[in-house]
């Protein structure tokens, strides 16, 4: 039988292979700290087992990340930009100031980049659910 690649144990196996090598443990180091067989660290690394959550704490612990990073990834970066200019022109304004209606700013949200968009938008309304709440 062909395992699928994007089992989510075959993902926490990646992602504890990925912290191992940032952090220079070996599966003997993890069989130590969490008190299993080698074996079974191997095959904590090889996606064929699944720590229990008090282990895979320890894990994360040990690998300086945390158990919701070795289930599931680290989130994508957001990369914040500093602009000298304003956001939008001030083509058609008498006055020369930008213009900052929502409309303009939505365009130009529009037009950056996807993934920092879909972060800044689950930010936003994680802050609007806490205000009426």
């Amino acid at each position: 039988m062909v395992e699928d690649e994007n089992t989510p144990q075959t993902l926490l196996g990646q992602n504890i292979c990925s912290a191992m090598q940032q952090q220079s443990i070996s599966i003997k180091d993890i069989s130590g700290a969490l008190g299993v067989s080698f074996e079974m660290a191997r095959r904590y690394t090889l996606g064929l087992a699944r720590p229990r959550s008090a282990k895979l704490e320890k894990l994360a612990t040990l690998l300086k990340t945390t158990p919701a990073a070795l289930e599931y990834g680290q989130p994508p970066a957001v990369t914040f930009v500093t602009r000298s200019a304003p956001i939008t022109s001030t083509q058609g304004h008498e006055t020369g100031e930008p213009e900052y209606s929502p409309e303009a700013i939505a365009k130009w949200l529009a037009q950056q980049d996807r993934s920092a968009m879909a972060e800044f938008l689950v930010s936003l309304a994680s802050e609007l659910k806490k205000e009426t709440h």
